[in-house]
């Protein structure tokens, strides 16, 4: 039997969840409350890929949401792979 596209999109949120194992914008480790979020929205660019997706808790989901935390985009650095993002006061981070 082939997996549906939904059943896909279920097992790979999953393990995004289970390699990040934490929140990348405050540390959050309780893989129950953690979300995959889309950094990009939308038909084309919306897709769940590793470039497109961050692990996050609920609480900083729903402040993304909420425009309180912005999310930019992932960069290549001399350490991997870093996430650029704003917090509530405008603070640039990269983590």
């Amino acid at each position: 039997m082939l997996l549906q596209t939904d059943d896909i999109l279920y097992v790979n949120k999953k393990l995004y969840k289970l390699v990040a194992q934490k929140c990348y914008l405050c540390g959050e480790s309780d893989i129950s409350v953690l979300d995959v979020h889309r950094i990009q929205f939308g038909k084309d660019d919306g897709k769940y890929s590793p470039d497109n997706v961050v692990i996050i808790c609920c609480l900083c989901h729903r402040k993304i949401h909420s425009g309180k935390l912005k999310i930019d985009k992932w960069y290549k650095s001399t350490m991997g792979r870093v996430l650029h993002w704003f917090d509530e006061t405008g603070k640039e981070y990269f983590t």
